[in-house]
């Protein structure tokens, strides 16, 4: 059974590039599916795309010649979209979960990626778990990203696609998010904003999808966008073709991630002993007695309960 963070659990299809050397650590790359995914078990699959991540021809181009793919689903069916915020907490419970069960993760290449409202929960993900993401592609992200949200993300290398003609994500959204970005990044060179004049319609969404390039990492279906563009955070312009790989630019980004070391380095009262630990701990219970939503994740990004 999936872990659950207070009443929610979350629910993912996955693929595992483990064959007979148990030896071998593969990247993992957490997906967080669009609108539209989440309403039946396995729907995550079917509603795109993305599947295509597990093919011989792509998994070939990360790290050890594979990664485990985690396709995680909202719950839909419960009135929850991926732009709820109740449900990331529970996302890292499955994916904490997840890794316990699989050694052969490599734990310094964890990535997180979204489109759509799935774009908005990839950002909010790697927000909350900086020291767990190595690396996050944000496909049209349906909010824009407050500049305190990404000052936490000042270390993480970070993609944002955006269309000028989106009728859902609008191009506000990913203009603002990505001024709010450079100016937070150290490393300007390393963050990255796709943007296009025109993308195709996705059902009654007009120019909203910009994940296609992404499915199929960008060896396909780079003509149907107009005006199409990459620049990095020092303004440089990247060309975008079928030599350059979205796989490659996740996967030559790593970090060293340890819960301990997050928890040991965090001066929340959540972590302390004494009446302000205490008092947080008995605020916790009134809120999950009574139902009253809290943020539920600490600062250092350790889910509480």
């Amino acid at each position: 059974m999936d872990p659950k963070v207070g009443s929610i659990a979350i629910d993912y299809s996955f693929y595992s590039p483990v064959k007979n050397d148990e030896a071998t650590k593969f990247p993992l790359v957490i997906m967080f599916t669009g609108y539209g995914e989440g309403n039946h078990s396995g729907e995550e699959l079917t509603g795109n795309d993305f599947p295509l991540w597990s093919s011989e021809e792509l998994q070939a181009r990360f790290t050890n010649g594979g990664a485990y793919i985690m396709l995680l689903r909202s719950n839909e069916n419960k009135a929850m979209t991926w732009d709820d915020k109740r449900q990331i907490p529970a996302a890292k419970a499955a994916v904490d979960d997840f890794i316990a069960k699989n050694p052969n993760v490599d734990k310094s290449k964890v990535y997180s990626l979204g489109w759509s409202f799935g774009g908005t929960a990839s950002m909010n993900f790697t927000v909350a778990y900086p020291n767990m993401v190595a690396a996050a592609v944000v496909i049209s992200p349906c909010v824009t990203f407050s500049a305190s949200d990404m000052k936490l993300l000042e270390n993480t290398p970070v993609w944002l696609f955006q269309s000028k003609n989106d009728s859902i994500a609008l191009p506000t959204y990913g203009n603002n998010t990505w001024k709010n970005l450079k100016a937070a990044s150290k490393n300007p060179e390393n963050i990255r904003y796709t943007t296009a004049d025109k993308a195709p319609t996705s059902g009654a969404a007009i120019g909203h999808n910009m994940w296609a390039m992404v499915t199929w990492d960008t060896d396909r279906k780079l003509d149907v966008y107009k005006n199409l563009k990459t620049v990095d955070g020092t303004g440089k312009t990247i060309e975008i073709d079928e030599s350059s790989s979205i796989i490659k630019w996740l996967t030559a980004n790593s970090l060293s991630y340890s819960a301990d070391s997050d928890l040991a380095s965090c001066t929340h009262s959540c972590h302390k002993g004494g009446f302000s630990g205490f008092f947080w701990k008995i605020s916790v219970l009134f809120y999950k007695l009574f139902g009253i939503s809290s943020k539920r994740v600490c600062e250092c990004g350790i889910s509480h309960w």
